[in-house]
């Protein structure tokens, strides 16, 4: 009996698990990009944002897409790391505003939710909704 559930998901599963492929395809293409020489990438990449001429009878030209770099290089973690002292701040400012919204959002989710667990007032449904839209909406700056 359960084999019968399984075989009726199967599509549904395959579909999804296609989807989400394609939705990690881009990310493995940065990330095997980022160990790659700059040479390397340009010569994968010099297609990119040119026009193919292909009326006088010229195959068409394709973009070189590679996974696996011929020659692993970090050089690029270092130009970041520690070559580019502006990146290295602008991280840790970002970590410094995540930590203080974090610990922000904790303390007034924990005593909210609290409120609405515990305690029976007028209007209770219509403030939790209200609530609940608040915290999905992003904050204008």
């Amino acid at each position: 009996m359960k084999n019968r559930g399984f075989v009726r998901n199967l599509p549904v599963t395959l579909v999804m698990a296609c989807i989400g492929l394609m939705m990690l395809f881009p990310i493995v293409i940065t990330f095997t990009n980022s160990l790659m020489t700059e040479h390397e990438i340009r010569g994968n990449y010099e297609l990119v944002g040119k026009m193919p001429v292909t009326t006088q009878g010229e195959p068409a030209q394709f973009v070189n897409l590679k996974l696996i770099p011929d020659w692993l290089s970090f050089e690029q973690y270092g130009n970041v790391l520690l070559d580019t002292p502006t990146y290295l701040f602008m991280l840790w400012n970002s970590v410094a505003m995540v930590v203080a919204i974090i610990a922000g959002q904790t303390v007034v989710s924990a005593l909210a939710a609290y409120a609405f667990a515990k305690l029976r007032f007028k209007g209770r449904e219509g403030w939790f909704r209200v609530y609940l839209v608040t915290m999905l909406m992003p904050f204008p700056r």
